[in-house]
């Protein structure tokens, strides 16, 4: 019995449709379909595919070793390190591997260098010139005594996504990376893309701000000024949504 037949069995012995699975575990229909015809391309890498796996098996009240198992036998890729499973799930980026450089290259970038020196010893010796010339005495103006005026950058919130003054979330990655999407009750994208490890990102809508959270157990929310209990455990993918009163 194939991984995908296990997962079809347990749930039609559990007595729950389809459409129930997916409500009380967040996944896709879609998606789960495709789990119980054996196919986890969709899932997102190995480590979001383990998380639905362990969120299947609490809500069928089934072994989650077995699955997990089953599924290392059956899908999983060959052990990577740590970082190549990070870049499969876009927490980090991937590093090229170092080239040797050959003689040629080495002379190249030797001609290089030695250019650049020459280049740098004339401008020096041009700009030493002109601070030995006559020098003028710099006239005071008015703007001199002004005070400056705060910049674009002094005054933004770049982690700030808003589309109203409702409710607000406050998401802090505290414990690795998680992608997320964030929209509010009429559909509008707050935000999509990726919470590094220790980044903090706010958003604010007028009546709900919904989200899609990759990795559960990397973030800590806080609602309108309550700070909530774990979301799930780590590469669990959960939806949640709060609103004014939440």
């Amino acid at each position: 019995m194939t991984l995908g037949q296990s997962i079809s069995a347990a749930r039609k012995s559990a007595g729950i449709s389809l459409d129930e699975l997916a409500t009380k575990t967040n996944i896709r229909p879609s998606m789960l379909r495709e789990f119980e015809d054996n196919n986890f391309i969709h899932a997102g890498g190995d480590t979001y595919a383990r998380g639905h796996l362990k969120t299947i098996a609490r809500v069928l009240n089934i072994n989650a070793e077995d699955l997990l198992n089953q599924f290392d036998e059956e899908h999983a890729q060959e052990q990577r390190k740590i970082h190549s499973q990070l870049v499969e799930n876009s927490a980090t980026i991937a590093i090229s591997e170092r080239k040797r450089l050959t003689n040629k290259q080495l002379m190249i970038y030797a001609i290089f260098a030695i250019i650049g020196l020459i280049i740098v010893s004339i401008i020096v010796g041009n700009l030493k010139a002109s601070s030995d010339g006559p020098k003028t005495k710099p006239t005071p103006t008015a703007s001199a005594s002004a005070s400056p005026t705060p910049t674009v950058s002094e005054t933004s919130q770049p982690n700030t996504y808003s589309s109203g003054n409702g409710v607000e979330v406050i998401l802090q990655a505290t414990n690795g990376a998680s992608w997320l999407f964030v929209s509010d009750a009429a559909g509008i994208t707050l935000y999509s893309g990726r919470a590094a490890d220790g980044q903090t990102l706010i958003f604010s809508s007028t009546e709900s701000v919904n989200l899609r959270i990759g990795n559960a157990g990397a973030v800590k929310l806080t609602v309108n000024g309550n700070e909530l209990p774990s979301l799930g455990g780590d590469g669990e993918v959960v939806n949640v949504s709060y609103g004014v009163n939440s």
